[in-house]
């Protein structure tokens, strides 16, 4: 399941510019309508940036593996096996 995230991102003349979580939604279209009326709202000085994110996504095998290969102690490998039944 992917969510959406509406940022709005007011360019400046500055490296980092000011930046708001205006929502997340369940589909793209519906966190551009919002980020257009927000747009509109804040009379220009905010654009709208849409971000996808996956839901719980699954782990990579080949991180995993890694991970519990290059774990220090039993401690850290319990917790990295415990993590895989999270996931």
């Amino acid at each position: 399941m992917k969510l959406y995230v509406l940022e709005m991102v007011r360019n400046t003349f500055r490296h980092d510019p000011h930046r708001y979580v205006e929502g997340i939604y369940n589909t793209k279209q519906k966190a551009e309508a919002v980020g257009f009326i927000e747009e509109i709202w804040r009379a220009g000085k905010y654009k709208p940036e849409v971000t996808a994110f996956e839901v719980d996504p699954s782990i990579d095998k080949e991180k995993f593996e890694w991970a519990l290969e290059c774990s220090i102690n039993e401690e850290e490998r319990n917790q990295i096996r415990s993590s895989n039944d999270l996931l």
